[in-house]
């Protein structure tokens, strides 16, 4: 199953990395307090220390990706078109049809697709996140 990546999703990511961090600390630092240990113990305590310090570089590259996300939101919607395959239901007749252009990118700071007929003023506007509600019948978070 694929996941979106809109603020929701990397702010749960993010926590879930924090989370992480938080727990090897701790299990490092208990373990390092403890007297005796085995120097096997300190090899695995030194090579789980390099695999902290990646969790923390991507909890840092995940946050980045966060800001950058609530700039988006905070930034006017941005549509790139895609292609006109489909007619529009509202104008057809038996005679004529007039084509709905296709549009993806951004509304209000969430991944969306745009449908707007190229004769009336009918427009649709999905956020991946509605459709994939509607899908799915659940929130993405």
């Amino acid at each position: 199953m694929r996941i979106n990546k809109t603020l929701g999703n990397l702010e749960r990511v993010w926590t879930q990395l924090d989370n992480s961090c938080g727990e090897l600390e701790n299990a490092l630092f208990s373990l390092t307090s403890m007297n005796n240990l085995d120097s096997n113990i300190w090899k695995s305590i030194e090579r789980n220390s390099i695999v902290f310090d990646e969790i923390v570089s991507l909890k840092n590259q995940v946050e980045e990706m966060i800001e950058e996300k609530k700039k988006q939101k905070e930034s006017k919607d941005e549509w790139h078109f895609e292609h006109a395959d489909l007619d529009c239901v509202n104008c057809e007749t038996s005679i004529k049809s007039y084509p709905l252009n296709f549009y993806i990118g951004t509304y209000k700071g969430k991944d969306a697709q745009k449908y707007k007929c190229t004769n009336c003023d009918y427009e649709e506007i999905k956020t991946l996140d509605e459709m994939h509600e509607k899908e799915y019948s659940n929130k993405l978070e």
